[in-house]
């Protein structure tokens, strides 16, 4: 397919507030939008082809998906695919990690947004899986309070790690999952002006 701002093309997106699954299947032709409102973050969100049929899902943990919409888009066999990772927030980045990602049958290593020194950056902790202990790693611009709490799957806060007023520079924390039972958890980091969330799967 031909790349202009006039393209057919298909994608699924995810905010802090929603998943949008947007396409334009006529070149030229209006775009058309399915969202779900009021999700919340961390979130998985997932695009699958087959044939001419895109079908778009999204998930709260990476586990259980559920279907946001399908569409039929006649593309070219040789389509362009693209990953992209933004913020609306012009006065700092933001952090993601793209993984399972599958294409014509070969799935990929996951892939993580490197810290720049000087920006705001959480890094997936290493390693993941982990057992019993895992190191999370960040960047802070300025000194700022900071709050780094886990949850489980079902959002119920297991563990509170940070709760101080750290220097600006890189930073890394331990976290021993101890008693914890083997699962996915999710640690967030929350400052006054910037958050980030992570994904992490302890195993026994």
């Amino acid at each position: 397919e031909l790349t202009n701002d006039v393209s057919k093309n298909v994608y699924v997106a995810a905010t802090p507030v929603r998943v949008t699954f947007q396409r334009r299947v006529e070149s030229g032709g209006s775009t058309v939008s399915t969202k779900v409102e009021g999700t919340t973050i961390p979130r998985w969100v997932r695009l699958v082809r087959k044939g001419d049929i895109f079908t778009a899902y999204e998930s709260i943990d990476g586990v259980t998906w559920n279907q946001v919409d399908q569409i039929t888009l006649s593309l070219r066999t040789n389509a362009q695919i693209g990953l992209a990772v933004t913020s609306h927030n012009a006065g700092s980045l933001c952090t993601a990690t793209i993984d399972n990602v599958s294409i014509n049958g070969v799935l990929t290593d996951t892939v993580t947004r490197a810290a720049v020194p000087g920006d705001f950056a959480m890094l997936q902790n290493y390693p993941n899986p982990f057992n019993p202990e895992t190191k999370i790693e960040f960047n802070l611009p300025n000194p700022e309070r900071v709050n780094i709490s886990i949850y489980n799957v079902t959002g119920k806060l297991v563990r509170q790690l940070v709760n101080e007023t750290m220097d600006s520079g890189t930073h890394q924390i331990s976290f021993n999952a101890g008693a914890l039972a083997a699962g996915v958890y999710f640690a967030r980091l929350q400052t006054a002006g910037h958050y980030g969330t992570i994904k992490m799967i302890l195993v026994r």
